[in-house]
C-alpha cells in the first residue's frame, strides 16, 4: 500500500480489536484525540456508509468512500443534499486508474481505433462496469435508454466472495442481457452517426469487452486512516 507515500493512522472497527502494526480504536473520536488524519477511507457496508460519510463530514474530515457512498437513488439523493456541498467527499471509483483499463483509455482518446461507437466490458460489476462504459464512451453522466431481459437457468456456483465453499449442485440464477443507449450524447463524443453502449450482467460478473478481461478485487473492512499521495488529491 505505498508505504513511502501514505502512513495509516489508525483504524476505527467495532468488531476487531487488533491489526497488524497498526492502532484500532472503537470509535472516530477516540482516533481524534490521538491524531488528525489527513482523509480517511471509509470501508462500511452500504446500509450504513451514509451515515459514516455524514460523521466524517461532520469533523471535517477529508473521506474517500467505497461504492456505493449509498444503497439506494432515495440514500443517493439525501446524501447529497448534506453532505455535496462541503467538498469532502470523494467515492472511490477507480476502475478506469487501473494499468491495464486506463492503457484502453488512453489508446481511445489517442484514436488508435477511430471513433468508439459501442463497448462491451468484461470486468468487474454493476455500477463500475458502467463507469468504465461511460468513460470509454465519453458520454460522462448523460442520461441512458436501457433495454434488457432477464433469463433463468441452472447454473452452479461453488466459489463465493470467501472462496470455494465446495456446493456443486446447480440452481436456478438469473442472468440479465441489458443495451445502455446514450443516443446524441454520445455522437457528440465519438463523432459517430450510430452509438450503443452494451453490458452483460450475470451473477457474480458484468459485461463483455471488446477486449475481454477479468479482474479481481478484495474488500477491506473497518475505517482506515492514512495520509495522502504526495502528489494527488
Amino acid at each position: 500500500m505505498a508505504p513511502d507515500r501514505l502512513r495509516v493512522t489508525g483504524v476505527v472497527s467495532r468488531s476487531r480489536t487488533e491489526f497488524e502494526g497498526v492502532p484500532v480504536f472503537g470509535t472516530l473520536d477516540e482516533l481524534l484525540t490521538v491524531e488528525r488524519p489527513e482523509f480517511v477511507i471509509a470501508s462500511v457496508p452500504w446500509a450504513v456508509m451514509p451515515d459514516a460519510t455524514r460523521e466524517l463530514v461532520a469533523r471535517g474530515l477529508h473521506t474517500l468512500a467505497e461504492t456505493p457512498p449509498a444503497p439506494d437513488l432515495d440514500g443517493l439523493r439525501s446524501l447529497w443534499a448534506d453532505v455535496g456541498a462541503s467538498r469532502l467527499v470523494q467515492v472511490a471509483e477507480q476502475y478506469l486508474l487501473m494499468p491495464a483499463h486506463a492503457a484502453r483509455l488512453a489508446v481511445i482518446r489517442d484514436g488508435a481505433i477511430g471513433a468508439p461507437t459501442s463497448v462491451q466490458v468484461s470486468s468487474t460489476h454493476l455500477y463500475h462496469a458502467v463507469s468504465m462504459i461511460r468513460g470509454l464512451l465519453g458520454v460522462g453522466f448523460e442520461p441512458a435508454t436501457v433495454t434488457a431481459r432477464g433469463f433463468t437457468a441452472p447454473l452452479a456456483d461453488p466459489v463465493s466472495f470467501d472462496g470455494w465453499h465446495g456446493d456443486v449442485d446447480p440452481r436456478p440464477k438469473q442472468t440479465t442481457l441489458a443495451t445502455l443507449d446514450f443516443g446524441a450524447a454520445a455522437w457528440a463524443s465519438t463523432t459517430s452517426p450510430t452509438t450503443s453502449g452494451g453490458t452483460r450482467c450475470a451473477r457474480g460478473g458484468s459485461s463483455c469487452a471488446a477486449r475481454p478481461v477479468s479482474w479481481s478485487t478484495t474488500r477491506s473492512c473497518g475505517w482506515s486512516t492514512r495520509t495522502p499521495w504526495s502528489s494527488r488529491t
